[in-house]
């Protein structure tokens, strides 16, 4: 199984423009869906071939999160055939990541309680 990851990819309708996350499965790239020209973020599995499990994998996390809705849930738009799997398509609103946060400021405490109330409310929606 190859496992390179890729630099960039082709997805007729959209246009990735940078990688934004990388996992030891799969690769999140930041882009724009071309007939409208929205911000998304383009989400697919490393591997040249995946294993049928992993593309499964990636289908459920779409259709479980795709039904989700509410204030700080990101929206999965779409699935995409890509190559031999799948590419999800989900909401941009450029939101950094709290590990890139930590990197470049120390949180006050007031701030990391705003913070984890967020989170908080984010997983009450969910569950």
């Amino acid at each position: 199984m190859n496992q390179q990851p890729a630099p960039h990819i082709r997805l007729p309708g959209y246009n990735a423009l940078e990688s934004v996350y990388e996992s030891k499965n799969s690769t999140i790239f930041r882009g724009e869906r071309l007939r409208d020209n929205v911000p998304v973020l383009i989400k697919v599995l490393k591997a040249r071939r995946p294993a049928a499990r992993d593309v499964a994998r990636l289908r459920r996390e779409f259709d479980i999160a795709h039904a989700l809705q509410g204030s700080g849930i990101v929206r999965y738009y779409t699935v995409e055939p890509y190559e031999n799997g799948l590419a999800l398509i989900l909401e941009d609103f450029r939101a950094r990541s709290l590990a890139d946060l930590l990197r470049v400021e120390s949180l006050r405490l007031q701030r990391f309680l705003d913070l984890a109330v967020l989170c908080a409310e984010g997983l009450g929606q969910i569950h």
